[in-house]
């Protein structure tokens, strides 16, 4: 679906509502983050913006560690979990995932488990209030 920029939070606004994720993409400086932050403002929520061609794939998953004869991660503290207290003052968390065509691969994939593992704990019985707003340029595209 093709909005202008003056629509998309209005649009983002009843993905969210319907617990969807959306997807916003366009040229540089159209104001993709100036409408996140006002989508956060708009839901009370604390936007965690990540800038996902800064990041390494551990940023995201975590460290590995071995635990006895598994193996697993040790979250990192960027992304709140199951069970972590809403910030003062907010109603949950918005996760902005910035830059996503200018990343490495390995740390788009650790996005979409992220993005994946927070859409499986919101859940209408949940009041983990967690939203994922993907967004990326088009200039930046990789075919």
């Amino acid at each position: 679906m093709q909005v202008k920029a003056s629509q998309a939070s209005t649009m983002i606004a009843k993905f969210l509502r319907a617990r969807l994720v959306p997807m916003v993409e366009g040229s540089p400086g159209i104001g993709k983050s100036s409408i996140a932050q006002q989508v956060a403002k708009e839901f009370n929520l604390k936007l965690i913006d990540i800038r996902l061609a800064q990041c390494d794939p551990t940023d995201l998953c975590g460290f590995p560690r071995i635990d006895g004869n598994k193996a697993g991660y040790v979250p990192m503290d960027t992304f709140p979990l199951d069970g972590d207290e809403i910030p003062k003052g907010y109603s949950g968390w918005l996760i902005l995932f910035d830059e996503i065509t200018s990343a490495p691969l390995s740390s788009n994939s650790c996005a979409v488990s992220v993005w994946h593992w927070s859409a499986a704990l919101c859940n209408a019985e949940s009041p983990f209030y967690s939203h994922t707003l993907v967004r990326y340029s088009r200039c930046h595209r990789i075919l």
